[in-house]
């Protein structure tokens, strides 16, 4: 299912469709230039971390699969 586009349909039709889990990562006040979340009283060597692609996650089947 294409999510770019939310419009109204029946419970069978959004009940057909595999289900996912979308993440989004909240940018505050605590990123700072460099754009590298920090926690406050943390040294800057202590919160800098080598970035990561996402995670896989095993296929998971539900009923009616």
């Amino acid at each position: 299912m294409d999510d770019t586009q939310v419009t109204t349909c029946n419970a069978s039709v959004a009940l057909s469709q595999c289900a996912y889990v979308l993440f989004y990562v909240q940018t505050s006040e605590l990123e700072g230039d460099s754009g590298e979340a920090r926690c406050p009283g943390m040294e800057p060597e202590v919160a800098t971390s080598t970035p990561r692609g996402p995670e896989s996650a095993p296929h998971f089947t539900g009923p009616g699969s």
